[in-house]
Order: structure tokens, then C-alpha cells, then sequence
């Protein structure tokens, strides 16, 4: 037996478990899309495991990132994203190239540290 699950109860099932904290809400939708889609595209259907989304994905921040994992990009090439305006960028692709499934929060928005991803942890 399964349930549709809607946005709205896929990120209740992440307050009831005490889960909130993991991402932020914009996250959670981008999380709920992203398994919809991937739904879509691999005729298969994908358990609401709440516990196991906590534990294969993370949202952070650019700089977050670069302090957690040390080493992700050379220091030059930090500073030369910093200089180009793509650091943003630089650090999707170093994490897709490590993990796969990037999810950027704010396409459009700021490129800087504060910058928010969700990745699968590799």
C-alpha cells in the first residue's frame, strides 16, 4: 500500500520527526520537487524516509562547505572564483563531481559565502 505524499505533508513528516533543523524550508520544497522529478524520470517510487534524506543530504552554505570540506577546491582557485564572481559555481561543480545531486537554492541570487546548496553527502 502507498499515500501520495503532497509538499505539505512531505515537510510535516520532517516536523513530526523533530527534523526541522536539517534543512530550511526553502530546502524541504526544493528536496520535495527534486524526489518528485526523480520520481518522474525513473518510473520508480521513492519512500518518504525522513530519518534517510537527514542522512544522505545536507544544506549549507559556500563557506560552510569550504570549512567542512577542507580541501574541496585548491586555495588559489578559491580565490580566483572569489575575484570571477563564480565561486558559487566552482563549488557545485566540485560537489556534483564528488557527489552527483546538487540543489541550488537560489539560482539567481548571491554567489558569494552565503550562498545555500543542498548535495548528497559523498
Amino acid at each position: 500500500m502507498k499515500i501520495t505524499v503532497t509538499e505539505t505533508m512531505f515537510i510535516e513528516q520532517f516536523r513530526v520527526m523533530n527534523r526541522m533543523d536539517n534543512f530550511s524550508y526553502d530546502g524541504l520544497r526544493a528536496l520535495f520537487e527534486y524526489f518528485e522529478n526523480l520520481e518522474e524520470d525513473t518510473w520508480q517510487d521513492i519512500e518518504c524516509d525522513v530519518i534517510a534524506i537527514c542522512c544522505d543530504f545536507h544544506e549549507m552554505t559556500i563557506s560552510e562547505i569550504l570549512v567542512a570540506y577542507e580541501g574541496i577546491l585548491p586555495d588559489q582557485d578559491i580565490q580566483d572564483a572569489i575575484e570571477d564572481g563564480m565561486l558559487k559555481d566552482r563549488v557545485i561543480d566540485a560537489l556534483e563531481w564528488k557527489s552527483g545531486t546538487v540543489i541550488d537554492l537560489d539560482p539567481t541570487g548571491p554567489d558569494g559565502m552565503d550562498a545555500r546548496v543542498i548535495f548528497q553527502v559523498f
